[in-house]
């Protein structure tokens, strides 16, 4: 989650009340907890009322960028770590360290580590909604079709050699790709003591990413 500066919606209006804009993308059971929260805050504060944009991930992003462009992004809106920084340097986010030194905002109760993630440079520049744990989920009777049992404990290349089997021809594909996405990535650097970057730049080289793309 983080915060910026909206426009449209804002202000006060002739009931007196602050309105203040919250935007959002996901499912229609995030929409409906996300509703939940928003009338127990309204509950909490009846002198502000909250103005709901609710949109699926790629119509976001799309809003997004064009209110954000023309200096008028949402108030309170949902972001991603990976774009934390992108956004900081178009200064649309806030800083919310102030807002946890004047007690209107609560870092505490999150899983141990979790408070560090929309850290960036020692500016907060978002609050986690929660967290994830990564899995390979499999469909075991796919698996038996090409002549392959899964079991617990496979190191990486016995998975890899099960899922070739299985794409040479069997369809749908053996495995969906997790190639393309950057936080996924950033798990195998872990595995070699390394980590995805660090203070003097990205903490792996072209070759470590080609032989993560091609398996090789």
């Amino acid at each position: 989650m983080a915060s910026g500066c909206g426009g449209d919606g804002g202000g006060t209006g002739a009931d007196g009340k602050v309105g203040i804009r919250y935007s959002w993308w996901g499912g229609q059971e995030r929409a409906a907890l996300i509703n939940k929260t928003i009338a127990l805050f309204e509950k909490k504060h009846p002198n502000i009322k909250v103005k709901t944009d609710f949109q699926d991930y790629e119509e976001f992003w799309k809003k997004f960028n064009t209110q954000a462009s023309a200096g008028n992004a949402p108030d309170v809106f949902q972001n991603s770590v990976a774009f934390l920084r992108r956004y900081d340097n178009k200064r649309v986010l806030l800083d919310l360290n102030s807002r946890v030194k004047a007690r209107d905002l609560s870092m505490e109760n999150f899983r141990a580590g979790l408070e560090k993630a929309g850290d960036a440079n020692g500016m907060l520049l978002g609050v986690p909604v929660g967290g994830n744990t990564f899995a390979l989920v499999c469909n075991p009777a796919e698996y038996k079709k090409a002549g392959v049992t899964p079991e617990k404990g496979w190191t990486w290349k016995q998975g890899d050699a099960a899922t070739e089997k299985i794409n040479e021809g069997a369809k749908p594909a053996g495995d969906s790709g997790s190639g393309g996405i950057m936080y996924l990535y950033d798990l195998e650097p872990r595995q070699q003591d390394k980590a995805f970057s660090t203070e003097d730049g990205l903490d792996f080289t072209e070759a470590d990413l080609t032989k993560w793309w091609t398996g090789n």
